[in-house]
């Protein structure tokens, strides 16, 4: 399973509101769901509230000419098809863990500042030292969407990005105009 982990110094949950805007101004649609890998049942569309543990983010950029039928889908819990899309690199997906009040101690890598620096260097673990909390994005099959969507969460709450498997620190953008270029920098 591929882990990115957002650590970010802003304390205040990531409202799906603010977050769809920004993705919206960089030109892709978000949904946010619950239940997406359940064998049965309805998928619970989140509309509002702070993004929180568990949640799946949908993402397809606005001119993709299946959005009405992948909106229709999330409303009909068609799962088949969601999952369809998704393995074809059509619609991405972000299954989210979120921790707040974030505690270096208890992060499994690094147990002191000084070993975070040693092994990430000075800004990784600067910036670890006023983390509040860390949000972690994880089987993002779709890399584009995944890039954009955890570029613009670390935009808002000014945070970073750890990518274990490449022994990267990727700073945030900063801006929306950043976020078309996000993924450049996390292909390394």
């Amino acid at each position: 399973m591929i882990e990115y982990f957002l650590f970010c110094a802003d304390e205040r949950p990531v409202e799906i509101a603010e977050l769809s805007d920004v993705l919206r101004q960089a030109g892709w649609n978000l949904r946010v769901v619950r239940n997406l890998w359940a064998e049965a049942g309805d998928l619970q569309l989140v509309e509002q509230g702070p993004l929180e543990d568990s949640h799946i983010t949908l993402g397809w950029t606005s001119d993709f000419r299946e959005a009405t039928n992948i909106e229709k889908a999330i409303l009909d819990s068609d799962r088949k098809s969601l999952e369809e899309w998704s393995l074809e690199w059509q619609l991405g997906l972000v299954n989210w863990m979120i921790r707040p009040n974030f505690d270096l101690a208890k992060h499994s890598e690094f147990g002191s500042l000084e070993n975070a620096r040693e092994q990430m260097g000075d800004v990784y673990a600067d910036h670890l030292a006023i983390t509040k909390q860390q949000l972690i994005a994880f089987n993002c099959p779709e890399l584009e969407f995944a890039s954009t969507i955890m570029g613009a969460v670390v935009m808002l709450r000014r945070g970073i990005i750890e990518d274990p498997q490449m022994a990267l620190c990727i700073p945030a953008p900063k801006n929306v105009a950043e976020l078309a270029s996000y993924l450049d920098k996390l292909d390394g």
